[in-house]
């Protein structure tokens, strides 16, 4: 009898087991289901929707362990809690039953939106990009961010302006926003891009006598296309009648240029007035003579307008020879009227 029992006993067992293999998830499997949308990659941010075929039953698996509460035909997957796992999904069928091949949910990885800087005349300091009104500074979105482009001055859109490519014509901090074509939906922003955009004042000519005047300086004076040499000043007695132009440089290095002046010069116009005794000047040699002089200012400059000696005018010689050759204008001035004569130094 005790004999009997055994038996049964391990007969039991064996039936158990047989229809476990036959009929679970370990045993022999009769269907044969398939995720359909398999090879999953996700953009950051994104989910997918893995599906099967329409069975009875479904329980889906991550990494080989079952997925608490996904007993539907569809399961949803996200970037941020999938990325990287293996997904199958098991089925039944009435008394069959079947497990899906497993698929890899893999995701993008995209490096930070980056923009470079290119063009002519520009510097960068370290704090921002600056320039002058005639540099020029091209700033461009790196790949992949080049889908959905849009630049922002000041934290506001700037009309018109969606492509990779950016030329800057004003100063603000600069931003932009782009995605990668594979990912529209990614959307990342840059850093603030500080710009400077220099403009210097347009220098404004003016003539009074024989004399032309800046209204912004230092810079350079031009006779036509030509630079003066060491014509640098607030004013110009120019040699000859012709067109004229001032260059302005500020303390960037940035310039502008005035609009070509037309220059004459009458040599009896520069005599306001016609005291009985006119003054004159003459050189001779190194010494300069003032006649009918007492009681006026003299100063002398050269052409570009540097003041080179000045005083109270006597009938004693003035002692020129410190100044080197060239030409020069001299200046007699009582109250507010005043003449002006050129002489020239061998």
């Amino acid at each position: 009898m005790q004999k009997d029992n055994r038996f049964r006993a391990f007969f039991r067992v064996g039936l158990f087991l047989t229809l476990f293999f036959s009929c679970g998830i370990v045993g022999a499997q009769s269907l044969n289901p398939t995720i359909i949308n398999g090879d999953v990659i996700l953009c950051p941010g994104g989910s997918e929707t893995l599906s099967t075929q329409a069975y009875d039953t479904y329980q889906w698996y991550k990494n080989g362990n079952p997925v608490s509460g996904a007993t539907a035909q569809n399961h949803t997957v996200s970037y941020s809690a999938d990325v990287g796992a293996n997904f199958s999904v098991y089925v039944t069928q009435g008394d069959e039953s079947g497990l899906s091949p497993s698929v890899l949910v893999d995701g993008y990885v995209f490096i930070p939106l980056v923009v470079s800087s290119y063009g002519n005349g520009y510097w960068y300091t370290g704090d921002g990009w600056e320039m002058c009104s005639d540099d020029e500074l091209f700033f461009e979105v790196m790949s992949p961010y080049t889908n959905n482009v849009q630049w922002f001055r000041n934290g506001n859109p700037i009309e018109g302006a969606n492509n990779p490519i950016y030329q800057v014509d004003q100063s603000g901090v600069y931003t932009v926003r782009g995605s990668p074509s594979i990912c529209p939906d990614y959307v990342q922003y840059s850093i603030g891009l500080p710009v400077v955009l220099h403009v210097p004042p347009i220098p404004e000519l003016s003539q009074k006598d024989d004399t032309l005047f800046t209204s912004v300086f230092p810079g350079q004076w031009y006779a036509g296309l030509l630079p003066i040499p060491g014509a640098t000043g607030e004013f110009l007695i120019p040699e000859n009648s012709g067109y004229y132009s001032f260059r302005f440089s500020d303390g960037n290095g940035c310039t502008s240029i005035s609009e070509s002046y037309y220059y004459e010069w009458d040599p009896v116009g520069l005599n306001q007035f016609f005291p009985a005794h006119k003054p004159s000047v003459q050189l001779i040699g190194n010494q300069l003579y003032f006649k009918n002089s007492e009681s006026y200012h003299y100063r002398i400059f050269d052409l570009s307008g540097m003041l080179l000696l000045e005083g109270n005018a006597t009938e004693d010689a003035l002692d020129v020879s410190a100044l080197p050759a060239g030409l020069y204008l001299v200046q007699l001035q009582r109250g507010k009227k005043g003449m002006s004569w050129k002489i020239m130094k061998e």
